[in-house]
């Protein structure tokens, strides 16, 4: 392998792991377009899915007694079929044009993240929880991005902090469940990208315990302007390969 393939998925996955671990989950979002400049944009997809799942395993077990559970019910039809067009996409797209959308996708989250003021609890009806759940099922499976929607539904509930980490992360670590059929259905998940997965998957578990050690002395708003602006340069990267 070459230098830059190591250490790109490499920075990529210790940031995940950190941000998922100590950080509620601020920068995740980064992980794919900082991956996808070291290998080609498919492989990082498909890459970064057992991952999450094995993150997921964590959170799930953290986090299962504390979430609104019939909330994600009812985000979930939404989020399957996000998933699904998502997947079509990655299927039916060139992996520069696919590349270029992942780095508009990381822009405009990045932006969000940066400069927008929390929403607060302006009280959205609960059956918003679908078409939040498709664009987040959309994202997710596009970008590993799907934070951002359904988290602006979340917030909008009102929830305190722990009910909403915990709805958040269970609805997530169902989306990535969600996800496995498809990515095998249209090759983003494969023999070669499960190999590549296998040496990444531990560095994640230390990374996301390490999260727990460094949020206590990192002050959080150092860690989501570090890693939102590596998420727009990595976003210009992609968009200059996909115009290149």
């Amino acid at each position: 392998m070459l230098l830059e393939e190591i250490l790109f998925p490499l920075v990529a996955v210790v940031i995940l792991g950190l941000a998922k671990g100590g950080f509620g989950g601020v920068g995740a979002p980064v992980a794919l377009p900082v991956m996808a400049t070291g290998i080609p944009v498919e492989t990082a997809i498909g890459v970064l899915l057992p991952v999450l799942l094995t993150m997921d395993i964590v959170n799930v077990v953290n986090h299962r007694k504390n979430a609104d559970y019939p909330t994600i019910a009812l985000a979930l039809p939404g989020a399957f079929i996000g998933v699904g067009l998502g997947a079509l996409m990655i299927h039916i797209l060139p992996g520069k044009l696919i590349g270029g959308g992942i780095g508009i996708i990381a822009i405009l989250f990045a932006v969000h993240a940066l400069w927008s003021k929390p929403l607060g609890a302006r009280g959205l009806p609960r059956w918003m929880a679908l078409p939040f759940g498709a664009a987040s099922g959309f994202t997710s499976s596009i970008a590993h991005a799907g934070g951002p929607p359904i988290h602006i539904f979340l917030l909008s509930r009102g929830y305190e902090q722990l009910r909403f980490a915990a709805t958040s992360n269970m609805f997530m670590a169902s989306v990535n469940v969600l996800k496995v059929w498809p990515f095998f259905a249209v090759g983003a998940l494969s023999a070669e990208t499960l190999r590549f997965a296998i040496w990444l998957v531990p560095v994640a578990g230390i990374a996301a315990g390490l999260g727990f050690v460094v949020a206590r002395r990192l002050p959080k708003a150092v860690f989501k302007y570090t890693v939102n602006g590596l998420m727009i340069l990595a976003g210009i990267k992609l968009i200059l390969n996909a115009l290149s």
